[in-house]
């Protein structure tokens, strides 16, 4: 995913929304223990502060499958992570 500052870094707008849906493949999960990644959306904002540094203010929330620690067959867990701070340009 690659989201464009450039209007927000020229002052033009003073946010960017993030809300977006994402496919995570099996090459990419590929030695982390976890099976797959379901319905994994973003949402929310990066804004710019006086001092020129990006604020990142972002809900990660989807379904992992993992396998079952006794029989290992795949197990829906849902999960929502939140992620805030400075982010280069």
């Amino acid at each position: 995913m690659n989201i464009d500052i450039t209007r927000l870094k020229h002052g033009i707008i003073e946010y960017i929304d993030i809300n977006e849906s994402i496919d995570v493949t099996k090459f990419e999960l590929e030695n982390t223990g976890i099976l797959s990644l379901k319905e994994v959306n973003l949402s929310g904002t990066i804004t710019k502060d006086n001092l020129d540094n990006y604020l990142l203010d972002l809900k990660i929330s989807g379904i992992m499958v993992l396998p079952c620690s006794i029989t290992l067959k795949p197990v829906d867990y849902d999960f929502v992570t939140e992620i805030s701070g400075n982010i280069g340009d």
